[in-house]
């Protein structure tokens, strides 16, 4: 990234700890997070990564790592993605069947369509659907778990499951 939301000092603390890091200009198209993201699935395909701080702050900055998973060049990532904080955990969602696990201590379950979705299908929660076509960005939000676990499917689109709590 650019470090420049570091001060001189905390730079030359990262630089003095890190074994290895990648200095990029100030005015580019990427956000240092896109930069990092790039770099880890260039070096590691396999990788999962969990972004934590991804959240908090500036409005623009939580819109580019929420649609991190519809980039094309992250599209193929998307379900080693996590964004995490302390009253969230995001993972995306490429179409088929899914068990989502409840994470601990998260009560709520969204199913954020973030593109149109065909035939959405939510069982084991609170909330059900069948064969649900959705049109347009669409949040199920404060649904439930029922037990441990919940299924969803759908045939076509990207949808972010969020389990959160208060």
């Amino acid at each position: 990234g650019d470090f420049d939301s570091l001060s001189n000092e905390e730079q030359e603390e990262v630089f003095a700890k890190a074994k290895e890091y990648a200095r990029s200009p100030a005015e580019k198209d990427d956000t240092d997070t896109q930069l990092g993201i790039l770099k880890t699935f260039e070096r590691y395909p396999q990788a999962e990564v969990t972004l934590i701080g991804a959240t908090g702050g500036r409005l623009d900055h939580l819109l580019a790592n929420l649609w991190l998973g519809l980039e094309p060049r992250f599209k193929p990532f998307a379900h080693q993605l996590i964004i995490r904080d302390r009253q969230n955990y995001l993972a995306y969602y490429l179409p088929g069947k899914h068990i989502v696990r409840q994470v601990p201590s998260m009560k709520y379950l969204a199913y954020c369509c973030l593109t149109p979705v065909s035939a959405l299908t939510l069982k084991g929660s609170k909330y059900v659907l069948e064969n649900k076509a959705v049109e347009y960005p669409t949040s199920y939000a404060s649904n439930e778990f029922l037990s441990d676990t919940a299924e969803f499917s759908f045939s076509d689109g990207m949808i972010a499951v969020i389990q959160s709590k208060d």
